[in-house]
């Protein structure tokens, strides 16, 4: 049984892509299973690159696989400028 929490974030703009590769590089216990932003297009191949396969633009896509995946919690961002 995996024992690793399963996290999706919601927005990859900068700090939400700070958020998630520090996730990935730092915390081998947490999994991050899903990225959700408007711009999913733009943000495919980094998410990619962090072995990160589950890419939404919009936050209801994503609950069926934080579902079947037993997700502790989503991390929703909010913009840091306007």
């Amino acid at each position: 049984m995996d024992k690793k929490m399963k996290v999706g974030i919601i927005g990859a703009g900068r700090i939400g892509q700070l958020h998630a590769t520090a996730i990935v590089k730092n915390f081998p216990a947490v999994e991050v299973v899903a990225i959700v932003d408007i711009y999913a297009d733009k943000v495919k191949e980094w998410a990619h690159s962090l072995r990160i396969a589950n890419v939404y633009d919009d936050y209801k896509q994503s609950f069926t696989i934080l579902k079947s995946r037993r997700s502790l919690s989503a991390l929703p961002r909010t913009p840091t400028r306007k």
